[in-house]
């Protein structure tokens, strides 16, 4: 029972002191977004997992191949490119 208390208590005291993010502190300096789809070159539009590596490249697997994308142009691997 005391165990329980004090676990409300603690609970409690995390919730009196939470505090909302002010979005006018949030800087995002470098933050961009581009909506990649088939017209760009991307082999699909449907993306399972999303990875960036050392050198910059984004890495977008898909059901149709793994397509890296450098910032200006994709290239794909895939079945018919070696990719088994």
């Amino acid at each position: 029972m005391k165990i329980l208390i004090l676990l409300i208590i603690l609970w409690c005291t995390n919730v009196a002191f939470a505090q909302d993010i002010d979005p006018a502190t949030i800087k995002f300096d470098r933050l961009t977004s581009e909506n990649m789809v088939l017209q760009k070159g991307l082999s699909q539009n449907t993306i399972y997992c999303l990875l960036q590596d050392r050198q910059g490249y984004m890495w977008f697997g898909t059901w149709d191949g793994l397509n890296k994308y450098d910032g200006y142009q994709f290239t794909i691997y895939d079945k018919h490119t070696g990719l088994a």
